[in-house]
């Protein structure tokens, strides 16, 4: 098969769709017998995903795909690969337990040599542990909330933490922000207003996550995300290339009453009172502004996949990046709710089986064209492909 351009994509994804073995993966579950050799700690907060993970298939099946599968990242995951010879997976997971588990899937599909949608092994990483984050928007010149890290390792005693508090803090009243320097969905993050306060809650995240703890300055301003997706985009039944990474669903989060910072879907249904879509007619430079940020941010990563990037506006008006969602969510939307990346969708003449197959084409026509090597797990649908003079992907497919 020699492939070109992305005008091919869509008939080669149409040829696929009887062939191509996917696995969409979630999270396992460490406390379920066989998961896992031992029981161990996760840095984060664990969630399974695995409804968002059917949500994949039973959208990738709608397509017209006809082998798709969901499995759990756990032990059992390489054999349940091989039986079910999987050429594909999608990544839906955050790991199961463990240090940087968010990178863990990655890696191990890296090993064993199987195509995925998703991440770098290193991109996971990095976006997920805030602190390092942090450092690198500064490398780029992007604005992020000051900050201060704390661990029992280092600073145990509270004397000593308080004078470099002190010496961070200078003459700024607070309030202030401690989180997990790996997290997810606002858990374990308190809003304090003195020293006190915060000795106990960088106790209380340290006993949840037994990592970093991250202490940022609050800003008070509103808040907003937008999302990034790659500029190979899938409306109208046919595929188009945009100039820019896709920035799209440009949100403001509106605060519910005495709410600092914005609560989750794991803490409060999300629904169109809880966020205002931006009206491009109506504030074209704040969206500018905002995907100016998100693809900048894409290009710096250097990424292929989804992100949604969340900021917040700062006393003195400037946008500063709170983090980086490595794995946003993707609910379909239904009557119980939708998601933050799909509520602009619309916007971009787009729907949720729209964004899916984008990602998914996408991320075939990159390695495809840039490195088809990584795509050794499709040598044996793609051979089945006609699309003009055969190439070589090479397989060793070992069990599979």
């Amino acid at each position: 098969m020699q492939y070109h351009h992305y005008h091919q994509l869509k008939p080669l994804l149409n040829s696929l769709k009887a062939e191509l073995c996917i696995a969409i993966i979630c999270s396992g579950d460490p406390r379920v017998a066989g998961a896992n050799f031992y029981q161990t700690y996760n840095e984060r907060h664990w969630k399974s995903y695995a409804a968002v993970a059917d949500d994949l298939k039973r959208t990738l099946e709608e397509a017209g795909f006809r082998q798709v599968v969901v499995l759990a990242d756990d032990a059992s995951l390489p054999d349940r690969l091989a039986a079910h010879r999987i050429n594909l997976a999608w990544l839906n997971t955050a790991g199961m337990q463990g240090r940087n588990a968010m990178a863990h899937t990655a890696g191990l599909l890296e090993s064993l040599g199987i195509a995925y949608v998703g991440h770098s092994p290193l991109a996971y990483a990095l976006m997920d542990h805030k602190l390092n984050l942090k450092r690198m928007l500064g490398g780029f010149g992007i604005a992020t909330p000051d900050w201060l890290t704390w661990h029992p390792e280092l600073t145990p005693d509270k004397t000593t933490f308080k004078t470099r508090f002190r010496q961070f803090a200078e003459d700024d009243p607070g309030p202030w922000v401690v989180k997990p320097v790996s997290g997810r969905a606002s858990w374990y993050i308190h809003v304090v207003n003195d020293f006190n306060e915060l000795w106990d809650a960088v106790h209380a995240v340290y006993r949840q996550t037994f990592n970093q703890v991250l202490i940022e300055r609050f800003l008070d301003g509103p808040e907003y995300c937008i999302s990034v997706a790659p500029p190979l985009i899938h409306r109208n039944d046919m595929f188009e290339r945009e100039p820019e990474p896709l920035a799209f669903s440009c949100l403001q989060r509106l605060f519910q009453k005495e709410e600092r910072i914005f609560q989750s879907i794991d803490h409060a249904p999300l629904n169109r009172k809880r966020t205002r879509l931006i009206d491009p007619n109506e504030e074209p430079e704040l969206i500018r502004h905002l995907a100016q940020i998100g693809r900048r941010l894409y290009h710096e990563l250097n990424l292929n996949y989804l992100i949604r990037v969340d900021l917040r506006v700062s006393k003195h008006d400037t946008v500063q990046v709170l983090e980086v969602n490595p794995k946003p969510d993707l609910k379909r939307p239904d009557e119980g709710g939708t998601s933050l990346v799909s509520m602009g969708l619309e916007q971009q003449g787009m729907d949720y089986g729209d964004l899916v197959q984008s990602l998914l084409g996408a991320y075939l026509d990159s390695n495809l064209i840039h490195r088809p090597k990584a795509l050794a797990s499709l040598a044996e649908p793609l051979a089945k492909v006609s699309l003009g003079p055969p190439v070589r992907l090479v397989s060793s497919a070992k069990g599979f």
